[in-house]
């Protein structure tokens, strides 16, 4: 089925975000429920699985990826300041392709009737987002580390001779709306983000304008027995370095590793993430920040909706369960594996 007969809604919001960043069919490449394009010399490609039915209704899990560079058979020397600098990103990740022995930024949502009106929003400022982060690290990082950027061109017409103006978007839209105070500050949607909280949250506080924190159960014992929490922040207060103002998440995993081990679990985190059917929109990052396994995302000034808070919120709260079950399969895995 091709996403221009927009069918259901998954091909709805592929089709969406082709004609709303006005991508031009002398660089796209179609390849079924998706299309592949390129803004200058990455390729960037967006799709819908075909739905899942669930609760009476049908889901649809829609993607956007984007290439970076090569790993030429040394990818894990890359992953520390790869995923270091996933703290300063905003709705991706970054996965690793073993087949393709590439780094790609991905993005996913979970887009039902229900959620429709925003999630559109998200995802496009998504995908507009990762072509120009792709850009950023798949050149300037990539030099840094001496990678091979995973550049490409159209399969007939070649490599783009000029960038695409959705090249320029961050400059044009994202970095002046966020040159303002956040949108979401006094908002009444911090009551129905406390309300979720006292349902999913071990134990919460909120100023009910600006800021939360949330601790979740976290199922491994530390050296002295004791049960630690996973933390969420949640704030309006701390500026993306690029993009200004918005709304800021940050889980924060109560484990000690090594910067490499850090990079290395963000990196199977995120692969994971990108495999797995969890419900929780995948938009943000598991990164290595300064020591910290977090994942993190950042909502711009650019596509507020009264419904975000609310949602990501609640994505972090399924985010926090996950990751706690991951780390005790992996745990007992390892102790079973252990000599007696």
């Amino acid at each position: 089925m091709s996403w221009r007969t927009r069918d259901d809604l998954g091909l709805e919001i592929v089709g969406h975000v082709h004609d709303a960043m006005r991508i031009p069919d002398h660089w796209t490449q179609d390849i079924g429920r998706g299309f592949i394009w390129w803004a200058e010399d990455f390729a960037q490609t967006i799709w819908s699985d075909v739905g899942m039915f669930q609760n009476a209704s049908n889901t649809f899990r829609v993607h956007a990826e984007t290439d970076l560079f090569r790993g030429r058979g040394h990818a894990q020397d890359f992953e520390v300041e790869l995923l270091s600098s996933m703290s300063d990103a905003s709705l991706s990740s970054v996965v690793f392709d073993q087949d393709k022995d590439t780094f790609k930024l991905h993005s996913s949502v979970y887009a039902t009737s229900d959620n429709q009106e925003y999630i559109e929003k998200l995802f496009m400022a998504a995908c507009a987002l990762q072509v120009s982060e792709a850009h950023e690290i798949g050149h300037n990082l990539a030099k840094k580390l001496g990678a091979a950027s995973a550049t490409s061109g159209h399969p007939v017409h070649g490599l783009r001779g000029q960038p695409d103006p959705m090249l320029g978007a961050i400059g044009q839209f994202f970095k002046p709306a966020g040159a303002a105070g956040s949108r979401w500050v006094g908002q009444p949607e911090w009551r129905q983000m406390e309300w979720a909280m006292e349902r999913q949250a071990q134990a919460f506080q909120c100023d009910h304008q600006t800021h939360l924190t949330a601790q979740f159960a976290w199922s491994i014992p530390d050296a002295n027995g004791n049960y630690q929490v996973s933390s969420l922040e949640v704030t309006t207060e701390d500026e993306n370095p690029v993009l200004g103002h918005g709304l800021m998440f940050r889980l924060k995993l109560p484990i000690g590793l090594t910067p490499q081990r850090c990079a290395h679990t963000a990196l199977m985190l995120n692969n994971l993430e990108r495999k797995e059917w969890l419900r929780c929109q995948f938009l943000g990052s598991w990164c290595n920040d300064h020591g910290a396994l977090e994942f993190e995302c950042f909502i711009p000034n650019t596509i507020y909706h009264s419904s975000i808070l609310e949602a990501m919120s609640l994505a972090m709260a399924i985010r926090a369960e996950w990751a706690s079950e991951q780390f005790h399969k992996w745990f007992e895995a390892a102790r079973a594996g252990a000599p007696a």
